[in-house]
């Protein structure tokens, strides 16, 4: 058991955690749990960090939201630019079709720095708003959606699928047809056996 004045303390300590991480990432909803227990760790067993978590969320010091804590006064806003930012990239890779424009074209395209655009794209990945493929490639999810519908309407009628054959399905360079093929065996929705994939849970995706 910990003394209450001592909860106190680290209640103030986790607050300015918090309160760094807020200013920092404003656009992020907060910490995971792994994040901040992470930061108490170093001085509190796991059974510990667990109690002083849920006692500082029970007595309203930190709040917390589905896999966040958050301070109260902490709400995930986007600056207008930013905003503007994502509506104008989300634009240009959906106009890409099926062979969105690169990483560093995109960036050239929207006039920003790697730094800004690197954390753009992973602001619209982690919000679901993009699909990363691959460390340069990002597709919208209705993009996916459609490549992953016509390569099932394939598997109905073959057992597999070569790289070559992907590439003139989707009317695709080489890159982006082994990026995606890639990607769809990481999701275990395809299988590579070889150099031909079958299908894996890509068929469980039908609603």
């Amino acid at each position: 058991y910990l003394h209450v004045d001592h909860v106190k303390r680290v209640g103030k300590f986790v607050s300015r955690v918090l309160n760094n991480h807020h200013q920092k990432f404003p656009d992020r909803e907060g910490m995971t749990h792994a994040e901040l227990a992470g930061k108490l760790s170093l001085i509190f067993t796991e059974k510990e960090v667990e109690n002083l978590l849920k006692y500082l969320c029970d007595s309203d010091m930190i709040l917390q939201q589905g896999k966040y804590f958050y301070l109260e006064d902490h709400q995930a806003k986007i600056s207008q630019t930013r905003l503007d930012s994502l509506t104008n990239c989300l634009d240009i890779i959906s106009k890409g079709g099926f062979q969105p424009m690169r990483k560093t074209r995109l960036l050239e395209e929207m006039g920003l720095n790697e730094k800004d655009g690197i954390e753009l794209l992973k602001f619209a990945t982690h919000s679901k708003k993009l699909v990363r493929i691959s460390e340069d490639l990002h597709y919208n999810p209705e993009q996916i959606e459609k490549i992953l519908a016509i390569l099932r309407g394939f598997f109905e009628k073959n057992p597999d699928i070569n790289v070559i054959q992907f590439k003139e399905l989707m009317n695709v360079s080489r890159k982006y047809a082994i990026d995606l093929l890639e990607y769809f065996d990481s999701q275990r929705f395809t299988i590579r056996k070889d150099n031909i994939r079958v299908p894996g849970k890509i068929f469980e995706l039908e609603n």
